[in-house]
């Protein structure tokens, strides 16, 4: 019995990375492009909720807006700034 590293053996199996390669600038991109889309798509609806009082909706909207600002950090972006009037709420700032 031989004893060695197996990396020649088994390449693809014997991964030591600390994660998944990070996407191509193209992917990058594109991703950055539909996150700023969904952004002002949810942040007309959130003006639009905030407008009827619509306290359930807004809930849900910040939430959804929260991982979008997540995701556009992780890639490398600059998170837009929430879009609140008046009294600021937790998922806000």
């Amino acid at each position: 019995m031989t004893t060695g590293k197996l990396t020649p053996v088994r390449p693809d199996e014997l991964h030591t990375g600390g994660g998944p390669p990070p996407p191509p600038p193209t992917a990058r991109e594109t991703r950055l492009r539909a996150l700023d889309q969904k952004w002002n798509q949810f942040a007309a609806e959130y003006k639009s909720a905030r407008d009827r009082n619509d306290q359930e909706t807004m809930t849900n909207l910040r939430g959804l807006m929260i991982l979008i600002k997540k995701e556009i950090v992780k890639l490398g972006g600059t998170p837009p700034e929430f879009p609140s009037h008046g009294e600021h709420h937790l998922a806000d700032l």
